[in-house]
């Protein structure tokens, strides 16, 4: 989820614009964002091998 879930945010509007996030943006978690350049390329293309093609 791009914000937390709190009584002023739901989440997503539906179930489309959900998907239309996981189609656009790819999120990671600071402790990834750490690693080597190899390392984080290596999980990012477990998520998303279509981007290394």
């Amino acid at each position: 989820m791009p914000y937390e879930i709190t009584e002023e945010c739901n989440g997503f509007a539906d179930k489309e614009a959900e998907e239309v996030d996981e189609e656009i943006f790819f999120y990671t978690s600071d402790s990834d964002l750490k690693l080597s350049d190899k390392e984080l390329i290596a999980i990012l293309k477990e998520s998303n091998p279509e981007w290394f093609d």
